[in-house]
């Protein structure tokens, strides 16, 4: 169910480059306001592209955007990758 929310959330946001708030999301895609904000938490893709005020003077809101990953991403060919944190046991030397 989280990955329908993300592609739903993710096509509104591709359809509208100027970005969006949750709440205007919310209101595109008929989801709650409190789930889109914690599915875009989760999305790897969307970013905060500037505060934009709200009707309050007070307060301001976060204008999400998606980033536009190229087609022709290149996947990495091998899988195993050097770990720079792997621990290494070695003899004290006194």
């Amino acid at each position: 169910m989280k990955f329908v929310r993300q592609a739903r959330i993710r096509e509104v946001l591709k359809n509208h480059p100027d970005g969006l708030s949750s709440k205007e999301i919310a209101q595109l895609t008929g989801l709650v306001s409190n789930d889109v904000r914690t599915v875009l938490r989760a999305m790897p893709d969307v970013y905060v592209d500037r505060w934009a005020p709200t009707g309050n003077t007070k307060h301001l809101h976060k204008v999400w955007m998606v980033a536009q990953i190229p087609e022709n991403c290149p996947h990495p060919k091998e899988r195993k990758f050097p770990n720079p944190y792997k621990t290494e046991w070695r003899e004290v030397r006194a």
